[in-house]
């Protein structure tokens, strides 16, 4: 699939001040393993384990993360009870910030419910969006996430989310700990840079209208849930021009 919702590259950086909007403090700007030691197996080895109390509303909030890796590496039961340790539960409001431009990105996220946006303004307050994360992606900025470099690009939520944090020392631990985790962000990358090659021809090569009708075959739900002039972003069109294209397609001409 072309459509590159979980984009994990940095494109070039542009300069501008960060969004005059509040920064709240919010557990997600502390790093997050566990906060007591218990013990778990996995391959009939014993190991020390990060084991926490779970925030009453994510009880179920594992369902899509455990489903996306039994695609590629299925865990047995222990592993997925290992693995949950790991990750942060977060719920997001619409509109509020997960990552500004500036900030260090801290995390990866998995959306289990919700849709978010990884987006640059450039010096002329112009939105350029890079990526839509709906429920079963991923999103980051992996560059900074990887370099701790501060990130270009600011990330909100689109809708009221409930997401799956995984910081960069919980990941590390994760991997050591289920091996099998290693695997599945392997195939997770190679399919993101297929995605990105994709996007990246789509984008040089493809018409406004090809590249609107394969947005909306590779995700049918996209233009109920993202403002127009969003989408125009995305596609790196004008509204105008995208809202003729939809006309057109409306009536079949």
């Amino acid at each position: 699939m072309w459509f590159v919702w979980n984009n994990w590259f940095s494109l070039s950086k542009c300069k501008r001040k960060k969004p005059e909007r509040e920064r709240k403090n919010d557990s997600t700007n502390r790093d997050f393993v566990g906060t007591n030691i218990g013990f778990g197996e996995t391959n009939g080895r014993r190991y020390p384990m990060a084991v926490r109390r779970l925030p009453y509303f994510c009880c179920s909030m594992f369902q899509t993360l455990f489903q996306k890796f039994d695609e590629k590496v299925p865990l047995t039961k222990d592993e997925k009870e290992a693995t949950k340790t790991f990750f942060l539960p977060k719920k997001l409001r619409k509109r509020q910030y997960l990552l500004q431009d500036g900030d260090v990105c801290k995390y990866i996220a998995f959306v289990e419910k919700g849709m978010l946006r990884s987006y640059t303004v450039d010096e002329k307050g112009v939105e350029h969006i890079i990526q839509f994360a709906f429920e079963g992606w991923w999103i980051s900025d992996q560059y900074s996430f990887l370099t701790g470099e501060p990130s270009s690009y600011n990330i909100d939520a689109l809708e009221d989310c409930e997401l799956l944090l995984l910081s960069k020392p919980a990941e590390e631990e994760l991997l050591k700990q289920v091996p099998k985790m290693e695997r599945y962000f392997r195939i997770l990358l190679q399919n993101n840079l297929i995605a990105m090659q994709r996007r990246l021809v789509s984008s040089l090569s493809h018409s406004a209208e090809e590249k609107y009708n394969e947005l909306v075959q590779s995700c049918p739900s996209i233009p109920q849930r993202v403002p127009q002039h969003m989408m125009a972003s995305f596609l790196g069109i004008t509204p105008e021009t995208l809202s003729r294209i939809r006309r057109r397609a409306a009536t079949g001409e």
